[in-house]
């Protein structure tokens, strides 16, 4: 009973410096004492041959996902605030702006209206990146301003992505 303590104590302060310098697992069988390798084998780690390759493949993986997620695009979820007010009061083309404004700009984009009024809408847009969708969203609201100035309308309008907080007006 008493040997046991011993060898138990002499563990405990080797263990931690076994690995740190290095030891083998005979190196560690005669300091503590044992006579059994697989008492040894407990207290050091066994260096792993594969770990370099499960580190390449990893490494491979990820940078296979890096490349595909690159490659997918994203869509993005945006809120659109839509006003349209004639130049002229007597102008009743605001309705007919607004009609072609969501048949031209708003509906290749699943356009959904999100209110009743029909100056809030929500579009989901596709795009690669951040600088695509600056892109996209720019064509969009020229082709707006276009649609509205043909109708003799003065057009705001504000998109909001609500994910990131980012506008575009």
């Amino acid at each position: 009973m008493r040997q046991t303590c011993l060898v138990a104590t002499r563990c405990e302060e080797v263990l931690p410096l076994g690995n740190l310098q290095g030891w083998d697992t005979k190196s560690l069988m005669e300091y503590v004492g044992w006579k059994d390798v697989q008492s040894a084998m407990r207290y050091i780690d066994a260096p792993d041959p594969f770990a370099q390759y499960r580190t390449e493949i990893g490494m491979a993986k990820g940078h296979a996902q890096i490349v595909r997620d690159a490659q997918q695009p994203k869509q993005s979820l945006l809120e659109l605030l839509l006003v349209l007010e004639p130049y002229s009061k007597l102008s009743k083309r605001t309705e007919r702006a607004k009609k072609s404004i969501e048949r031209h700009c708003l509906s290749p984009w699943a356009m959904k209206k999100a209110d009743p009024e029909g100056r809030k809408y929500e579009i989901t847009v596709e795009h690669s990146d951040g600088d695509s969708l600056d892109e996209i969203l720019d064509e969009l609201l020229h082709r707006m301003q276009e649609i509205a100035s043909e109708n003799q309308c003065m057009l705001e309008v504000s998109i909001r992505d609500p994910r990131t907080g980012r506008r575009w007006d």
